[in-house]
């Protein structure tokens, strides 16, 4: 998946896990092949899945990630919640680790375990 498709996933990852496109006009090549033999709303559940099970593998950058992009979370609010929970970041540090979380879930980080950057 490219950078915008994963974009598009996070920004509408409710409906696209329950199957729904909230955006009839939104193509993506692999999705509306001719000759797929799944149904439109299970391979929009499954690319949801698929977004969710690799931002797993980055753990709390993947949250961080989450918390962005598909909640809309701002920075100052992460931030505060960290903090009570002993977790001190920086606004530069929480960008670097969404930048590099992202690359890791669009593919273009190498296939190897995703260590994450130390929040310290």
């Amino acid at each position: 998946m490219n950078e915008a498709e994963v974009l598009y996933v996070l920004r509408h990852l409710l409906d696209l896990k329950s199957g729904v496109n909230p955006d009839p006009e939104w193509t993506d090549t692999e999705a509306h092949r001719p000759f797929s033999q799944k149904a439109l709303f299970i391979q929009h559940a499954e690319r949801a899945a698929e977004v969710e099970r690799r931002l797993k593998m980055c753990g709390l950058d993947g949250f961080l990630v989450k918390l962005v992009v598909a909640y809309q979370e701002d920075c100052e609010t992460i931030i505060a919640s960290l903090q009570s929970a002993g977790i001190t970041l920086s606004p530069k540090l929480i960008d670097k680790k969404i930048r590099r979380a992202l690359l890791y879930v669009t593919g273009r980080w190498p296939k190897k375990p995703y260590k994450p950057l130390a929040h310290y």
